[in-house]
């Protein structure tokens, strides 16, 4: 039995073996498929390759000869059809060759001008075509003819900025490094655009070709005007005169102080420039003027912003304390163009620089043509830390500037809103004239209650200003605030005092504008607090009288609440009652009839009220006023 199971069980393993070996055929033929499948698809991938690169090139082959056929026909047509100095050949890419085949096959003139005097050569460096600038310069193109304005092609190259066809000008062509023209146009020089382009290559080239600093000393004040620090440094290096004056009598030290730029003034005083030959007068002042930027010149109405003149305030300071020791003293308070330092540099907010000059002498109540003050200026730009360095210095707060303003007044006007307030109080704890006036009678706190500044009037008359005050045109405080129909400005003076029944030239009391133009909420202030209601202007017209004939009801009807004169006739003896019935205001003449006008009084053209209805055909008064005839004739 044993024997048996040992007999089956090998061969089980006989079967299982087999099946094995049968697997492992079946996987190792399977795995050469793959492999055969793998190198068929490189085969065909690589076919396709090659296909497709043969018909790649065959295409550019194609292209290319069209474009070659094509080239040589556009190329041959310029050749027939156009001049060596068209400079529509120098705009092609293939100009170069058109030019030398005109050159080598036709003959052509490399020196032939067109009507503004171009050479082919100057259109092809104004078309930055190098190819073409070195055939030109080989076959003896002149580089000094330049066109009608004198502009050479050296000229041109380096106002393009291209270094290489300068170089190419220079060493091939021996271009005169002035420029053809040179000393015709100044700014022609073609070192000059060198700088302005802050290209130091050309600059070297330029120079490195005996380009003589000294015949155009002016370049180095140009530099500092148009070009960078870098540039001014090198061209002194390379042996600018530093201490060359200009036609002005200025170096360029003074430019460098023009410019508030410390690091170069520090530069040229290293250098050797004198600070006593920088100029006395320029065109924008005298060296301590230029320091106190004057080329910045805010002094006007307009006031500076305050943020953005931290940096010019710093290095002009910077500056001044280098120059103002080594100057005389006594250009500090000199007028020039109508100003002088201090006032130069306070117009711009340079507190910094004030202090400095302050320190050394300037007169701090100085002024300028127009008779502003540093302080003035302080207070309009609204610059507060300013305005007290001055005061601490002894400015005066009161005086008078040609317009017969003082810096409160100044600082009234000032459209800083930010600081205008702190800035008015500031002047009048220093004893501003707080009612001063200007040429046009206007007071500060006119001024306030003109701009309807609520809160300004409240500090200006808690500060004793004059509530009485009335501007040359005869209008009172009171007039403003009711013509601006500001009922809190209003209340604010009445309550301070201020006279409510003043009548200016008009005639006018307050109540009466306030009637004419219907101003209720005015007309109750007033009233509440007992304006006279029975006041006539220079017509002999009262508060109801002016009511009545503007048909303002709601004005009419707060007058009477308060018991008015309704009898009173005018210089035409008018009452309210034949204004009324004039405006043919129904509501009103029924108010007024109620309220116990007398119907039966005639004017000076012998007209009662009911006459006037007549007249103007207004049956609805006509009625009322009949009626109300007929009851006082009655009661009489």
């Amino acid at each position: 039995m044993e024997n048996f199971n040992n007999n089956d069980s090998n061969n089980n393993n006989l079967i299982n073996g087999e099946a094995n070996n049968n697997n492992a055929i079946e996987r190792v033929n399977k795995s050469k498929e793959a492999e055969e499948n793998k190198k068929y698809i490189f085969k065909v991938a690589v076919v396709a390759i090659a296909i497709v690169f043969v018909l790649f090139v065959g295409a550019g082959i194609i292209v290319g000869l069209f474009l070659f056929i094509k080239g040589k026909s556009d190329m041959e047509k310029m050749v027939r059809n156009y001049e060596i100095y068209s400079e529509e050949i120098y705009n092609k890419k293939y100009g170069d060759r058109v030019v030398k085949e005109m050159v080598n096959n036709h003959a052509a003139d490399v020196n032939e001008t067109d009507s503004d005097n171009q050479t082919p050569l100057y259109h092809a460096v104004q078309n930055n075509n190098i190819k073409a600038v070195k055939f030109l310069l080989e076959n003896k193109a002149d580089t000094e003819i330049g066109n009608d304005s004198g502009i050479s092609p050296l000229l041109l190259a380096v106002s393009n900025n291209n270094t290489k066809i300068a170089e190419l000008l220079i060493k091939e062509g021996k271009a005169n490094v002035y420029g053809s023209y040179a000393g015709k146009y100044l700014d022609h020089y073609p070192i000059y655009y060198a700088v302005s382009h802050t290209n130091k290559t050309m600059i070297k080239l330029l120079l490195d070709n005996s380009f003589d600093l000294k015949r155009e000393p002016s370049l180095l004040g140009y530099a500092i005007e148009n070009s960078d620090e870098s540039i001014v440094r090198y061209l002194i290096d390379n042996g600018a005169d530093i201490n060359y004056k200009s036609a002005d009598g200025t170096t360029v030290l003074y430019n460098a102080v023009l410019s508030l730029n410390p690091a170069l003034v520090d530069y040229f005083l290293s250098k050797g420039a004198k600070i006593e030959d920088a100029g006395e007068s320029g065109i924008y002042g005298n060296i301590i003027m230029a320091a106190a930027g004057s080329k910045f010149n805010n002094t006007s109405s307009s006031p500076v912003d305050l943020v953005s003149v931290q940096q010019k305030s710093a290095d002009s300071a910077k500056i001044m304390e280098k120059i103002i020791t080594n100057i005389n003293k006594g250009v500090l308070n000199r007028l020039v163009n109508g100003k002088n330092a201090l006032i130069i540099a306070s117009g711009n907010s340079y507190i910094d620089t004030v202090k400095v000059l302050l320190t050394n002498g300037a007169d701090v109540n100085s002024s300028d043509n127009d008779g502003w003050t540093s302080l003035m200026y302080a207070a309009n730009n609204g610059d507060i830390e300013l305005a007290k360095v001055l005061i601490e210095n002894k400015a005066n707060v009161n005086a008078v500037s040609y317009e017969e303003k003082t810096p409160l007044l100044y600082a009234m006007n000032s459209p800083i809103e930010s600081s205008r307030t702190d800035m008015i109080k500031l002047l009048i704890e220093n004893k501003a004239n707080i009612n001063i006036e200007d040429s046009n009678g206007l007071s500060p706190l006119t001024i306030a209650v003109m701009n309807n500044d609520v809160e300004l009037t409240k500090l200006l008359i808690a500060n004793k200003a004059n509530l009485s005050i009335v501007t040359k045109d005869g209008e009172s405080l009171i007039e403003y605030a009711i013509n601006n129909d500001n009922v809190d400005l209003l209340q604010v003076l009445v309550e301070a005092g201020a006279d409510i029944n003043y009548a200016g030239i008009s005639s006018y009391t307050p109540l009466m504008i306030a009637a004419k133009s219907g101003a209720e909420n005015i007309t109750r202030i007033l009233l509440t607090q007992n304006a006279d209601l029975n006041a006539v202007d220079k017509y002999g017209d009262t508060a109801l009288h002016i009511a009545s004939e503007y048909s303002n009801l709601p004005i009419v009807r707060m007058l009477l609440e308060k018991k008015p004169n309704l009898n009173i006739q005018n210089q035409n003896g008018d009452t309210p009652l034949h204004k009324a019935a004039t405006s043919g205001n129904v509501d009103i003449v029924s108010e007024l009839v109620l309220s116990g006008a007398d119907v039966m009084v005639r004017n000076n053209r012998g007209k009662y009220p009911i006459d006037i209805a007549r007249d103007n055909n207004n049956s609805a008064i006509f009625e009322i006023l009949r009626e109300a005839e007929e009851k006082q004739n009655s009661t009489l």
